[in-house]
């Protein structure tokens, strides 16, 4: 059982996104940017829900994926092959954001504060619901998959020893078991963040919708952290692998000053 390594390439850059993103609303909401600045407002809307719908998307895909090494190990590398991984990849990212391409023409509400500013306060009412459900009914829908694909791998891998006549399952894969529980689980904490904001807004309090919503940014920050957290604390060949990339890196840093002097022409070309 493996993770492939463009599909969590992908959908790591997708989370960089993500954080970018987050960090724009922080400063909007912090340094109170009006209306000048709405084009870029309505460009990090668009890309922080293709962003999510592509990490919730990415982690369907990671579930499915091992659960298909333990239901089907004599097809899975067929199932697997680079070529249906790009051509998933792609999907993927033309599906997250073929789904907010509702967003256009959305109106961004401001609103004047005592200092006379005018700041971001929320899109118009009809998209806030649009996008609400969206994001609560994904969550809901990763839950029930994630919880049924997991549960499952989680007895297969509990029949492996018997299977191979052994006594315990190897370390290696009670690190993989621990990885998918930590990155289940927070993703799950961000579904169930958007699921209040859907509650919240049926309920119509307020308050309680003001408090779930700003819970968004660290939940977030979680949930793409945790992912390459665990695999670089977990896997010692992914440490070695990046010790020795800066390594690499370092070392031709100390060269290229040496031979730029003796050769500029050529450097310049390159």
């Amino acid at each position: 059982m493996h993770h492939n390594v463009q599909q969590t390439v992908i959908e790591g850059i997708a989370d960089v996104f993500s954080i970018l993103v987050a960090c724009f609303h922080r400063l909007n909401h912090e340094l109170g940017l009006g209306p000048e600045f709405k084009t870029v407002v309505f460009i990090m809307i668009v890309l922080g829900g293709t962003t999510f719908l592509t990490h919730i998307i990415g982690k369907m895909l990671l579930a499915f994926n091992r659960y298909s090494a333990l239901r089907f190990p004599d097809t899975y590398d067929k199932i697997w092959c680079r070529r249906n991984v790009w051509i998933v990849i792609l999907l993927q990212y033309i599906v997250a954001f073929a789904i907010f391409t509702q967003m256009f023409g959305v109106e961004l509400l401001y609103e004047k504060g005592a200092d006379g500013r005018y700041t971001f306060a929320d899109v118009d009412s009809l998209s806030k619901w649009k996008t609400r459900y969206l994001y609560g009914g994904v969550g809901l829908i990763y839950a029930i998959i994630s919880v049924t694909l997991n549960i499952k791998v989680f007895v297969a891998w509990r029949k492996l020893p018997r299977i191979r006549g052994k006594s315990s399952i190897s370390r290696h894969e009670k690190g993989l078991l621990l990885y998918t529980t930590l990155v289940f689980a927070s993703t799950m904490l961000m579904c169930l963040q958007q699921v209040l904001r859907v509650i919240a807004t049926l309920s119509g309090n307020n308050d309680f919708d003001l408090w779930v919503t700003m819970q968004f940014f660290w939940i977030n920050d979680v949930m793409v952290c945790v992912p390459p957290f665990c695999l670089v604390v977990l896997s010692a060949d992914l440490r070695r692998d990046i010790i020795r990339f800066f390594l690499c890196t370092r070392h031709q840093n100390k060269l290229t000053p040496s031979v730029s002097v003796l050769n500029r022409q050529s450097t310049i070309r390159k």
